[in-house]
């Protein structure tokens, strides 16, 4: 469900971003290719009013002119005086035969606008038109054709500007507002992934805060319905207070503890947990946790081991009452599902980048389908709830401290039945 609205709301994004992006883009474009166009007629135009200038003052105008004036401006110049074609070969050859393109500008010259390059102009003042051309293999051409008077007679001139070069700018041009628009839109894209995904992580949480919520009312409800059913009762029979103030007592306290955890996770989510670092001595901290653990084992008949090398442990950086409460709570599991005769054992494993602490227990291990979730809060293997020392936070705790460290949390299986915790600090 998430996913297909993901989708949809990426597709609309993107339909929306995307059209307006190349309405942008085409209209940038379509800008940048009329002042282009605009330009080069221009500048061909101020080109050819200047050879018109020099044919009506000068009295001749030399090869040597025409074949720098073409040469520069990739033109084709043809000129008559009184009609007899002035006897130049031109400067460069062209993709399309000279003498075809001049013809060719002749023809359309008369055809379109009725201006005969092989008649004098009927009035003194100048007939000129300005259009384009195609040639044999396509190519571009910008055509000026013109008829003018001067003392000794009448001239026609036939200009044509090769619009190859102007043509690959235009192209050159197109190119980039296309790549332009397309990295445009694999931006647009890979942002509208990031906010939607953005999006779907606070999605996510918010389910979870509710889901967190809804399970804590759940777990607070058990200890106050047993606190207020035993505060009543104490009323009714005054005679029973020794054994209704103990009941009262100890939902007291599950209730302290189960508040301090929530406390801590709440901490957690709100980024508000100190890690004080400092060299550890692991060594030592070691000992304390077995030595703290070590009489609860006892007491329930458990074989509780703590295997340590000989060269002391080296020192990680870390706060050294993290790293002792994350133990604790691994022990603390270890110890209360370890069935009577079992055996826990602590040891570490050194490697050249990392510290491994493995908490090894021989209980009944965990149900494949529940590894997964045992990091998840309030998740319990026991559906029965049977256990109300554990509320399902535990593991969830010790996730965030080890991560706190940089560290990592795993779980395997322990040979021979039960399951080990793993965990790995940085040296």
């Amino acid at each position: 469900m998430l996913k297909r609205r993901r989708g949809r709301m990426i597709f609309l994004y993107l339909s929306a971003a995307g059209c307006v992006l190349f309405f942008l883009a085409f209209s940038a474009l379509t800008v940048s290719e009329t002042q282009l166009e605009k330009s080069s007629r221009s500048a061909f135009e101020r080109t050819v009013d200047t050879i018109v200038y020099k044919l009506q003052s000068d009295a001749a105008v030399s090869r040597t002119y025409l074949a720098q004036t073409e040469a520069g401006d990739r033109l084709i110049l043809s000129i008559e005086t009184n009609g007899i074609p002035l006897s130049f070969p031109g400067s460069w050859t062209p993709v399309t035969d000279r003498a075809t393109l001049i013809a060719a500008a002749r023809e359309q010259a008369l055809n379109a606008y009725g201006l005969d390059l092989t008649l004098p102009p009927f009035s003194s003042l100048d007939s000129s038109r300005t259009f384009e051309l195609c040639g044999e293999q396509n190519e571009r051409y910008l055509v000026s054709v013109s008829l003018l008077s001067s003392e000794k007679g009448w001239y026609s001139l036939v200009a044509l500007k090769d619009m190859r070069q102007e043509d690959g700018v235009l192209t050159r041009q197109r190119i980039i507002f296309l790549g332009l628009a397309a990295v445009s839109f694999v931006a647009l894209w890979l942002l509208s992934h990031f906010f939607l995904s953005r999006l779907e992580q606070y999605e996510r949480r918010s389910r979870k805060q509710v889901e967190f919520v809804a399970a804590a009312s759940h777990e607070l409800k058990a200890p106050l319905a047993v606190i207020s059913a035993s505060a009543s009762a104490l009323r009714l029979d005054p005679a029973q207070s020794g054994r209704f103030t103990a009941s009262i007592e100890l939902e007291c306290s599950r209730l302290a503890r189960l508040v301090d955890d929530l406390l801590l996770l709440a901490g957690a989510d709100a980024d508000t947990w100190s890690v004080r670092f400092s060299p550890v001595d692991l060594d030592t901290l070691l000992i304390e946790c077995y030595d703290a653990y070590e009489p609860l084992s006892r007491q329930k008949k458990q074989n509780f081991s703590l295997q340590l090398p000989e060269d002391p442990l080296p020192s990680v950086s870390g706060d050294a009452q993290r790293i002792r409460q994350t133990l604790s709570i691994l022990l603390d599991n270890a110890v209360c599902y370890t069935h009577p005769g079992g055996t826990i054992c602590l040891r570490t494993v050194v490697s050249s980048h990392t510290l491994t602490i493995a908490v090894e227990d021989h209980g009944p291990g965990i149900p494949p389908e529940s590894r997964e979730h045992i990091f998840e809060r309030f998740y319990r293997a026991d559906r029965s709830h049977s256990d109300k020392n554990h509320f399902g936070l535990g593991l969830s705790i010790a996730r965030e401290l080890t991560a706190l460290h940089g560290g990592r949390l795993l779980l395997k299986d322990t040979p021979g039945g039960g399951c080990t915790f793993l965990l790995e600090l940085p040296l």
